[in-house]
């Protein structure tokens, strides 16, 4: 094998057995070839080495941590045995479009200023079938570092990174939402963007995490959160910061409350970067105008008085385009409701 691969393929194990072949073969069968398949196995106690121990392909290269080090670590450790220019990142329950490689590649480096890359994400079962679900995660690159102080738009096994853009200390102790901080760390530095394609099928199964580690990654996504806000001068309270990364109205509190509240503190956020000058205008106040919108748009079960509010508002988009507008009239006028609460 090169040792000098273009890109490396990082994919970190434990006790991954169930669907780890499928993930492997999605590596192996790609268009692009001069990769490493950088395999970390995070003291696994189930059959995931025996089955990574059948390829017999030069390209695989599985390094074993002695005790299970936890997620963070492991992906530092793969950041630094890394050999290519590139790091391309898959989980072990996840599969790769077989084009993947060749064409996260190909953007990358055709366009220079970029630091990484990811794409759509489709939803699959437990059988690898489609759920009908895709995640296109379409934020223009000029919006993401914006985005990013509201929420992750990357998945992160669809992800290219180019090594040289990694930030110093890669990822920081902020367990499963590790990679959220990455990312909103290099856009501060390089522009970051989603392929239109779908570059993932991110498999739904029941060994994923439990409901006490999605909670502590929930947790974890705040803190973050709460330290980009200090950029803008903010130290929120609890109840700032959980307004700050909720779209939609908590169960029991009345939405129009609700909506006043999320006005309020959007328009401080704005206000604050007008004086920081920490986020790039106008695309600054193009994401707050979109994060109202999408308050109101989530709440339209209170009905017109969603609408009015909207209208009311100076976060309220100016635009020539009416559909989004149309729509969210036409929900305010049939009380529709919508789905779930964090975004």
């Amino acid at each position: 094998m090169d040792t000098h691969p273009k890109i490396t393929v990082f994919m970190a194990v434990y006790n991954g057995e169930r669907f780890l072949k499928e993930a492997i073969d999605s590596v192996l069968d790609q268009t692009f070839t001069d990769f490493e398949l950088l395999i970390i196995n995070d003291s696994s106690t189930d059959q995931s080495v025996r089955i990574i121990n059948s390829y017999q392909d030069p390209r695989i290269r599985l390094l074993h941590n002695e005790k299970n080090l936890g997620v963070v670590e492991t992906r530092n450790r793969g950041l630094k045995e890394a050999k290519g220019e590139f790091l391309a990142i898959l989980d072990c329950d996840d599969i790769s479009p077989r084009r993947r490689l060749e064409k996260e590649l190909n953007f990358l480096m055709k366009n220079p200023d970029f630091g990484a890359v990811g794409g759509a994400t489709q939803l699959i079962n437990e059988q690898g079938r489609p759920t009908g679900t895709i995640w296109k995660n379409a934020v223009p690159p000029e919006k993401v570092p914006a985005t990013l102080l509201f929420m992750d738009c990357f998945s992160n096994s669809s992800m290219m990174l180019k090594m040289a853009a990694l930030p110093t200390g890669g990822y920081r102790d902020f367990g499963g939402a590790c990679d959220y901080d990455l990312f909103q760390r290099m856009s501060r530095r390089w522009q970051l963007w989603n392929l239109p394609e779908i570059m993932l099928r991110y498999r739904l199964h029941g060994q994923m995490m439990t409901t006490v580690q999605n909670q502590d990654q929930k947790r974890m996504a705040g803190e973050i959160a709460r330290e980009q806000l200090t950029n803008l001068s903010i130290s929120p309270s609890e109840e700032e910061l959980l307004l700050h990364r909720t779209n939609f109205a908590h169960k029991g509190e009345n939405i129009l409350e609700f909506l006043d509240k999320r006005d309020q503190w959007l328009r401080k956020l704005k206000k604050a970067n007008e004086i920081a000058g920490f986020y790039s205008e106008p695309a600054f106040s193009s994401v707050i105008a979109d994060r109202w919108f999408m308050s109101c748009i989530a709440n339209t079960r209170a009905g017109w008085p969603v609408w009015e509010k909207y209208k009311k508002s100076p976060l309220s988009k100016r635009e020539k385009n009416l559909s989004p507008l149309a729509r969210l009239a036409f929900r305010c006028a049939f009380k529709i409701k919508s789905g779930s609460n964090l975004i």
